[in-house]
């Protein structure tokens, strides 16, 4: 457990998948993304790992990237 203060923290954004290449060198199935988030910080790439991509696994045990279920600015922050 975390405080508030703590979360607060952690800069959790809307970004845009722009492409999604298969890795194969990773030890699980995994894509490499590049990802946009607005012109205030750009586009990101997997090869170096600064981003991590937030999903759940559904009932079959396959990844759903979690997503806004409304239109957001791309870099929008969370809060």
């Amino acid at each position: 457990m975390i405080s508030y203060s703590d979360f607060a923290k952690v800069d959790i954004r809307v970004g845009r998948i722009v492409r999604a290449d298969v890795f194969p060198e990773a030890r699980k199935p995994a894509y490499k993304l590049i990802l946009d988030f607005g012109p205030e910080i750009g586009q990101r790439s997997p090869f170096v790992s600064d981003v991590l991509t937030l999903g759940v696994p559904d009932s079959q045990g396959a990844v759903v990237l979690l997503a806004p279920d409304a239109d957001v600015p791309i870099g929008g922050k969370m809060f």
